[in-house]
């Protein structure tokens, strides 16, 4: 797995907290694929079950790919197009057994799940209410991408302001490519 070298180049991860196991076990990622609709792909699976709630030893930042988002309104719609300039990773998220925890990845599957186009799962955040994701449905598979809460679209809101139903590519408007797949978003990340 390449992103074990990465990790290594980037100065190590340390667990968050380190008294207790909040790696996920093969039942946690059973679930986690069930309620998803998805297989998570083979190296987020290893990730998550050998690295928990845990964070970089050192300040890690990237670049998107893209400094477009997936989705670009019509000029001719009104809507604000954003653009994205960087950020970096704060905690990659895990299994919080002990208490609910903005960290536990089942939390974020659920908090997130009608926020966010279908079958994506935040596993890492940026420390500020972004979400580091990887998209999990078939035309985008494994793509892994950066997505801004305050650029987030509240389907109500679209509404009243466009009047007409949200359509679900919105969803997308604001997030960032990042990586082709997992061991492609390690390789990518700097340390600084």
């Amino acid at each position: 797995m390449s992103y074990i070298n990465e990790i290594e180049r980037l100065g190590g991860l340390e667990k968050l907290h380190p008294s207790r196991n909040t790696n996920l076990n093969i039942e946690d990622i059973r679930t986690l694929e069930k309620d998803l609709g998805a297989e998570l792909p083979v190296d987020l699976r290893d990730f998550l079950m050998n690295y928990g709630i845990s964070d970089f030893s050192n300040e890690i930042t990237f670049d998107p790919i893209s400094r477009n988002s997936e989705y670009i309104h019509h000029p001719d719609s009104g809507q604000p197009n954003f653009f994205f300039e960087g950020s970096g990773v704060s905690v990659f998220h895990g299994r919080d057994r002990e208490k609910i925890s903005t960290h536990d990845i089942f939390w974020n599957a659920k908090n997130y799940k009608d926020r966010m186009p279908p079958q994506f799962l935040p596993f890492a955040s940026d420390g500020m209410g972004n979400q580091i994701v990887i998209s999990l449905n078939k035309e985008n598979y494994g793509r892994i991408y950066f997505w801004d809460h305050e650029m987030e679209w509240d389907t109500e809101d679209y509404y009243d302001e466009v009047r007409v139903t949200m359509p679900e590519e919105v969803k997308y408007q604001n997030l960032w490519l990042l990586a082709n797949d997992f061991n492609d978003f390690f390789e990518r990340l700097r340390a600084e």
